[in-house]
């Protein structure tokens, strides 16, 4: 299980934080969510089941929440070997194609904590603190994410919601609406 928090960050604190930390060199994620209900298939249905390609490998993952306040999120995944042959496959089970997330991502570890600083397609600038646990409400993730946040300079700063739920209300302004249609089209196609 993942918790994670999620904070956006202006253009300034992007390029901070990109210069204080040893970063992996940036790499395209592309996630690529599908489920019974479309891009509305998490606040319906409570799952999704996510493609994402990165670099030259894809990933077939089922995402579930857990706890919303910490992002705390079910995964189950593995390893598959065409992006676009795997989304052909669920679709065909009746599964329909809803939201893309199209970020450039770099990481950097730091104990338990993995730290992503993305930039992401249409919606901004954001960083992310996350730690791997066996309960969402695991004390020693929570300390560990927590003092990171502290370190960072983001306790009591509001928290990002994910970034599914910022794609469906940017979905709502129609210029927006139009380029996400292109691009799931170019994905699924």
């Amino acid at each position: 299980m993942e918790i994670e928090l999620r904070f956006e960050l202006s253009r300034e604190e992007f390029d901070s934080f990109r210069q204080e930390w040893d970063w992996s060199a940036p790499t395209r994620v592309c996630d690529l969510t599908l489920g019974p209900s479309g891009a509305t298939s998490m606040q319906i249905d409570g799952w999704v089941v996510r493609v994402r390609q990165q670099g030259a490998q894809a990933r077939l993952e089922y995402k579930a929440p857990r706890d919303p306040a910490w992002s705390a999120w079910l995964e189950y995944g593995t390893e598959v070997g065409d992006f676009r042959e795997t989304v052909r496959i669920l679709s065909a089970t009746g599964l329909r194609a809803g939201l893309v997330v199209d970020r450039s991502r770099r990481t950097a570890h730091d104990g338990l904590i993995t730290l992503a600083l993305d930039d992401v397609r249409g919606l901004g600038h954001f960083i992310e603190i996350a730690a791997e646990a066996d309960d969402p409400a695991d004390p020693t993730a929570h300390s560990a994410i927590a003092a990171t946040q502290a370190r960072l300079g983001l306790t009591g700063r509001p928290t990002a919601r994910p970034y599914g739920e910022l794609l469906l209300a940017r979905l709502q302004e129609p210029d927006f609406q139009a380029r996400h249609a292109q691009l799931l089209a170019a994905l699924t196609a």
